[in-house]
């Protein structure tokens, strides 16, 4: 609960959030909520620099686990998020694993293109945080 006041700032930035299939943080306590909620969940990371928070990635459970993640702005550009996905994915045993970005996110494009996965289709994705569905891309790799 401690990283939740850089949570926040980080979380309440406008793109971040949205650009990864949330909300942007509207107060301390939503932040505290996603600490408990989503953050402390099962392979699940906090992306650290400097001994602060200022990101997330995780593998989320399901049918075929599926890659999210996501950086704080101020340090987009800078391979932060495929430096600590690629770190993730490599500890792991899935023979399968999937991920997306909504159309138009490049810098999610780059990171899963430079880990290896390979464009599978284009199509709607429900974003439950959200409350909508957007076009999206999506991806697989296979060991």
């Amino acid at each position: 609960m401690g990283d939740a006041p850089a949570l926040f700032a980080h979380a309440s930035h406008p793109d971040v959030g949205p650009r990864a299939g949330w909300p942007a943080h509207t107060s301390l306590e939503e932040s505290r909520r996603s600490i408990t909620d989503v953050l402390s969940g099962p392979d699940t990371y906090a992306i650290t620099l400097g001994g602060g928070p200022i990101g997330c990635v995780a593998l989320h459970e399901g049918e075929v686990p599926e890659l999210g993640y996501w950086v704080a702005a101020p340090y987009w550009g800078r391979g932060i998020a495929t430096e600590a996905a690629a770190a993730l994915v490599e500890h792991t045993d899935y023979p399968l694993i999937v991920a997306s970005h909504a159309e138009g996110n490049v810098g999610s494009q780059r990171v899963l293109l430079k880990l290896g996965f390979r464009f599978t289709h284009t199509g709607e994705k429900w974003l439950a945080p959200l409350g909508v569905s957007r076009p999206s891309r999506f991806y697989t790799l296979s060991r």
